[in-house]
């Protein structure tokens, strides 16, 4: 493999590591815009559990005067209960997942930084030397050349000369 194939396929991988970066900052971009969805969401639950606190009150106040609607609401107020447990669980679901959303992003921040510190400590320096070693490979390359082009051009000179001293030599052997 040449060295400017292999600076290619270099090159070609960091740009796939670029890459990546890219949709990971993406990726976590939506991440942090779901998250905010969620905290409006759980906003709105709350909003709701006020009516709903305030609901209960103003069933407590009817209850004092209707005894015989009294276990209806007690029932009601059981499946409220029940349904505020289910909330609460859910909410504690919720903080469960948004510690692994957040331990996700740990991770991805300590592999960005892990990929970043590859390609400033050993990619761009290998490159450096690679494309170093690639100037001083060319810098020969052009002096072999130029030494073949001098023995090219004397071999034409030694020709013509041989040609001028054959003629000469006929010449003078025509005088004779």
């Amino acid at each position: 493999m040449l060295e400017s194939e292999k600076l290619d396929l270099i090159l070609s991988e960091m740009r796939d590591i670029k890459d990546e970066m890219q949709d990971m900052k993406g990726e976590m971009r939506d991440i942090r815009d779901e998250m905010q969805d969620m905290k409006g969401e759980m906003q709105d639950i709350k909003d709701e559990m006020q009516d709903v606190k305030g609901e209960m009150r103003d069933i407590r106040d009817k209850m004092q005067n209707m005894k015989g609607e009294m276990r209806d609401i007690k029932d009601e107020m059981q499946d409220m209960k029940g349904e505020m447990r289910d909330i609460r669980d859910e909410m504690q679901d919720m903080k469960g997942e948004m510690q692994d959303i957040k331990d996700e992003m740990q991770d991805i921040k300590r592999r960005t930084t892990n990929i970043e510190l590859t390609l400033e400590n050993e990619t761009n320096p290998n490159i450096k030397i690679i494309a170093e070693g690639h100037l001083d490979l060319n810098r020969k390359l052009d002096n072999v050349l130029k030494v073949e082009n001098e023995k090219e051009l004397l071999l034409i000179r030694v020709n013509t000369i041989e040609n001028e001293l054959h003629r000469v030599k006929e010449h003078i052997g025509g005088i004779a």
